[in-house]
């Protein structure tokens, strides 16, 4: 994880590509792994203390993963879209749902539960998704709360986030390290992004959102590490699938790896490449096929078995055709520009909504949006590394709101999209932050990350006094 970086940001002589020399602290050559223990500690602090403080049930189909992972730890198969089971409805009732809806479910332990008194009719409608994250989660979860004597596995399925996001967090960095990145000013953006209330919210609630920031920094970190072998190549096929067999969505981390290995400059690349991209257009190519090839197999295996198995399509039930429109334009398509280029614009809990962290969550949003979109000022400079990787991922961001909403339109006929689905792109952004960060915003994105992490985990301690 800490090899030594490939010639990208920090050139033999010394100059790093902002053309200032390169500098390496004292502290980060005396201790390379503080960075990391940091980021492990604060993905499972701000998530523990998020997973105690909001303890009802979220409004973003929560209810849905839950018994999704429940089913699969019992080991039943549910098929889309049977009736949720009692176990979590039991949860749901006693907890409370979210957003104000908690008044129309049935009393605590008034069993057994009706599912028409639930959320859509109490059916389980998230079933449409592969099922690796719900058995990952589930089978632990299970036998932790076993273990534990706990009387029921939500919150241990919902403190899990802390491993995927610890996890994520770790590969970002040490996938920037490898590309010459400032480590401390791609702390301060991984921080950031990681505490900011939309972020937290995905990797503190059952979902498999959960694992979109993690694939997107494995696809980077595997992409970064290929060095031309036939197992590098296998693993790029894997990291695809993975992505795949997870969410449908996480597609656009592995866009995001494609794109940059693409078009990245042949130094940024461990792999020998000839700096005209006509000469090495074939390798860059095989690792895109390597990535695209693993995320279609498993979307194409899960497709069949979705098809096969399913009790109603999609489009025939309330909570996909309510959303169709009358119509389908090409307005209603190019409006979905905006659906992605704010990557933060989603659901925050109440308990995390105040001042404070609306202010600082302003500032880690305001720092996420210069790397990706300020990027392009250096395309043509000497910071061609963080001007491809950002042009990338901010290419995407313009592109995938319309993508996203044509696919789930045709499959479903819901003409609608989520900012949630963007955020297997965010590690990339970080990366980006770190790779144009001077001496001076290293300090500034150090100081907006850790303002972030003190306000959310301040905010949520505050809620269980």
């Amino acid at each position: 994880m800490l090899d030594t970086p490939p010639r990208t940001g920090v050139e033999d002589d010394g100059i790093a590509e902002s053309g200032e020399p390169a500098r390496r602290s004292r502290l980060n050559s005396q201790t390379p792994w503080l960075p990391y223990l940091l980021l492990v500690v604060i993905a499972f602090v701000a998530v523990g203390v998020h997973v105690f403080a909001y303890t009802v049930i979220g409004p973003k189909d929560e209810l849905q993963h839950m018994d999704y992972a429940d089913k699969i730890s019992h080991f039943t198969f549910p098929v889309f879209p049977e009736k949720i089971g009692q176990r979590a409805l039991a949860e749901e009732a006693c907890r409370g749902l979210d957003d104000g809806f908690d008044a129309k479910l049935p009393k605590c332990d008034d069993t057994p539960y009706r599912n028409k008194d639930f959320q859509e009719g109490g059916l389980s409608t998230q079933t449409f998704h592969p099922p690796l994250y719900y058995a990952m989660v589930g089978f632990p979860a299970r036998a932790i709360t076993a273990v534990l004597g706990l009387e029921g596995q939500v919150g241990v399925e919902r403190a899990l986030g802390a491993v995927w996001l610890a996890i994520g967090l770790c590969l970002a960095l040490a996938t920037a390290q490898r590309l010459g990145a400032s480590t401390w000013a791609t702390f301060g953006m991984l921080i950031g992004i990681a505490t900011i209330a939309q972020v937290l919210f995905a990797q503190s609630t059952v979902s498999n959102d959960a694992t979109a920031f993690c694939t997107g920094a494995l696809a980077l970190w595997a992409l970064v590490r290929y060095r031309g072998s036939r197992t590098g190549l296998l693993l790029l096929g894997l990291v695809g699938f993975f992505a795949g067999a997870t969410k449908i969505t996480n597609g656009f981390g592995i866009g995001t790896a494609c794109l940059f290995a693409l078009f990245a400059p042949a130094a940024a690349l461990a792999i020998p490449l000839a700096d005209s991209w006509r000469e090495s257009w074939k390798p860059r190519a095989k690792i895109v096929a390597a990535f695209a090839g693993g995320y279609l197999i498993a979307n194409a295996i899960w497709g069949v078995v979705f098809e096969t198995t399913q009790l109603k399509a999609p489009r025939d039930l309330s909570i996909f055709n309510r959303f169709a429109p009358k119509k389908l334009t090409y307005k209603i398509v190019l409006d979905q520009v905006f659906a992605f280029e704010n990557p933060f614009r989603t659901y925050v809990p109440k308990i995390f909504s105040g001042p404070l962290m609306s202010t600082t969550g302003l500032l880690v949003i305001l720092a996420v949006l210069a790397a990706a979109y300020g990027s392009w000022m250096f395309l043509f400079q000497t910071k061609r590394t963080a001007a491809v990787l950002g042009a990338c991922v901010s290419s995407l961001l313009l592109l995938g709101g319309p993508l996203q909403f044509m696919f789930v339109y045709f499959a479903t006929s819901a003409g609608y999209t989520e900012t949630r689905y963007s955020f297997s792109m965010l590690p990339a952004i970080a990366i980006v932050g770190g790779l144009l960060a001077t001496r001076a915003s290293t300090r500034v994105l150090v100081a907006i990350g850790s303002a972030s992490a003190i306000a959310t985990i301040g905010v949520g301690m505050s809620h269980l006094v």
